[in-house]
């Protein structure tokens, strides 16, 4: 059995879901794209039009709908507050549409199917969690939203 690979932050996570996306859809490359919501700058980023909550990965798919994915490290610290603001923007502007993620094999899953029944984790559940959780910050955990 392959070993899972262990990324030391979200942008190797990124980049390994843009790397396969383009080897593995050539043809499709200009349909996915970051949104570079996160980093430095951010009230530069706020005037030039960058929205809370939009998820780190949109694809447009060949069935002309647009897709959303918010990419999580497992193991990293969140804080609550950011959790909801991403996991309503998801469920408002694309519900059914858009997930959270982490790992490979959830994102490679969606793209090949557009289905959320291997690895994709419902932004209802993260959002309810959120709410009934009385920490301010939470790391991390798949199980946490099952």
């Amino acid at each position: 059995m392959e070993k899972k690979k262990e990324y030391r932050n979200e942008a190797q996570f990124q980049r390994d879901c843009v790397v396969w996306f383009k080897n593995n859809h050539l043809s499709l490359k200009r349909r996915l794209w970051a949104t570079m919501n996160e980093g430095k700058n951010a009230t530069e980023k706020l005037g030039l039009g960058m929205t809370p909550g939009v998820p780190d990965l949109l694809y447009y798919g060949e069935n002309e709908r647009l897709y959303g994915f918010e990419l999580k490290l497992p193991g990293a610290e969140h804080k609550v507050q950011h959790l909801l603001t991403q996991a309503q923007w998801l469920l408002d502007v694309l519900p059914g549409r858009a997930w959270f993620v982490d790992s490979l094999e959830a994102f490679q899953h969606l793209i090949e199917t557009g289905e959320a029944t291997t690895g994709a984790i419902d932004p209802q559940k993260v959002k309810d969690f959120c709410e009934n959780t009385s920490k301010q910050k939470i790391v991390w955990n798949r199980d946490l939203f099952i």
